[in-house]
C-alpha cells in the first residue's frame, strides 16, 4: 500500500508588523519617518504611498493565494503558528495545518524585492513537495 503525504500548501497568509487602523497606520508612520522602525514586509509589498505593482505581478506568477493580513485583523489561526512573529509568512496547507515558512530575518534579507520574497518561497515549496513525495 502506497502512503502519500498531504503537504501541499494552498494558501499563503502575509503579517504585517503594523495595526491595520487608522491610529495604527499613523503609528506606523510616526515609527518608521522618526524612528526608522519599519515592516520589511511592508517594505516589500509597497512604495511609498501604494502597493507595487511588481508585487501583484509576482503573487500572479506564483499562482498561490497570498492573503496579506495587519497583526489586528490576521486569523487566530495563523497567530497561533509555532515560531509566529510579525512580519512574517504562514503557509496553509490542504489538511489545515499551518506552519511559518519565512521570518522577519529573512523578509528583511530581501532588501524590499518581491522578487526576491518569491525566490524563498518558491525554494520553501519546492523543498515541501520533494520531500513528500510517496514512500
Amino acid at each position: 500500500m502506497r502512503v502519500t503525504l498531504s503537504n501541499r500548501v494552498v494558501r499563503l497568509h502575509g503579517v504585517y508588523d503594523a495595526t491595520g487602523t487608522v491610529v495604527g497606520e499613523i503609528a506606523y508612520f510616526l515609527r518608521r519617518t522618526f524612528m526608522n522602525q519599519h515592516c520589511s514586509l511592508c517594505d516589500i509589498t509597497h512604495s511609498t504611498f501604494s502597493r507595487r505593482s511588481t508585487w501583484d505581478s509576482c503573487v500572479a506568477e506564483l499562482g498561490l493565494d497570498f492573503h496579506l493580513h495587519h497583526r489586528n485583523d490576521a486569523p487566530a489561526s495563523v497567530t497561533a503558528t509555532s515560531g509566529y512573529m510579525a512580519p512574517c509568512v504562514v503557509g496553509e496547507y490542504e489538511d489545515g495545518s499551518l506552519k511559518l515558512l519565512v521570518n522577519a530575518n529573512e523578509l528583511a534579507s530581501c532588501e524590499n524585492s518581491p522578487e526576491q520574497l518569491m525566490k524563498i518561497i518558491t525554494e520553501i515549496l519546492s523543498d515541501n513537495s520533494e520531500s513528500s513525495s510517496p514512500l
